[in-house]
């Protein structure tokens, strides 16, 4: 492996780790927002998903995967999240109760 190669990796894992940290601090505004009373309008979490999915790009480098599948995956990622907020957030309140 050339010096540039080995280069690119070392950047391309950076953006990675980058990439999947932003991905993470945007779930957990969403989860925050959903243990509120409050719950999340359609604009706000169809904007996180938006979010989440670019990164999910930015973090193979734009390259192969479709934008349809990052859609997905962070719609998924987002539901699976806001579920297990809600579950604590349940289960917290019965056990004060």
């Amino acid at each position: 492996m050339s010096v540039t190669e080995g280069s690119k990796r070392i950047l391309h894992s950076g953006r990675e780790r980058e990439s999947r940290a932003r991905i993470e601090a945007e779930l957990a505004k969403a989860e925050q927002k959903e243990a509120a009373p409050t719950m999340l309008t359609a604009s706000e979490r169809e904007k996180m998903i938006a979010v989440a999915a670019y990164y999910r790009a930015e973090a193979r480098g734009f390259v192969g995967g479709s934008p349809e599948d990052d859609w997905y995956q962070a719609e998924a990622e987002l539901r699976e999240r806001l579920a297990r907020g809600v579950e604590q957030t349940s289960q917290s309140g019965e056990s004060s109760a």
